[in-house]
């Protein structure tokens, strides 16, 4: 069981998933956690994507930072509005998610490229993330020549 808590944390909107059962398990985060509309006094759930202010669209993404591993995110808009989020965590285990911004992709879909290559994980830059994937054609053939086996045998060779 999941619980979504929404906090504040230095004036930056931010939401705490907290696992509240003795096993680790993983699962789809798409409805906060229950709370009591004031203006009506009714007991209240929502959609992650409208408590997030998120407009689903197909070129949008959505970035988020773990406030506790400093890693970054992307996901997708849409799969947000119809799956919310996926997370696995340890028994007693939380995250703290913040700096929730949308972005739109450009004409190369670097930001879809980038979702389909990490598949949920987290990077330490989504720009650098983006810079070394368009980079990638290049570097890679780069760093298979230069790699430590050849460069031995090159010193070898001499």
């Amino acid at each position: 069981m999941f619980l979504l808590i929404p906090t504040v944390l230095a004036d930056r909107e931010g939401w705490s998933f907290t696992i509240t059962t003795l096993a680790a398990l993983g699962g789809w985060v798409k409805w906060s956690s229950s709370y009591l509309n004031k203006a009506n006094n009714q007991i209240e759930s929502k959609p992650l994507a409208e408590g997030l202010r998120i407009n689903a669209a197909p070129n949008r993404f959505v970035i988020f930072r773990d406030i506790h591993s400093g890693l970054e995110y992307i996901r997708s808009t849409e799969e947000i509005r119809d799956k919310g989020l996926y997370f696995e965590l340890d028994a007693y285990a939380y995250k703290v998610l913040i700096d929730f911004h949308e972005v739109e992709d450009n004409g190369e879909g670097q930001y879809r490229q980038l979702a389909i290559y990490l598949n949920g994980r987290g990077v330490p830059s989504i720009n650098e993330a983006i810079r070394e994937l368009m980079l990638a054609p290049v570097l890679n053939p780069i760093r298979e020549l230069i790699n430590a086996q050849n460069l031995h045998n090159i010193f070898n060779a001499r």
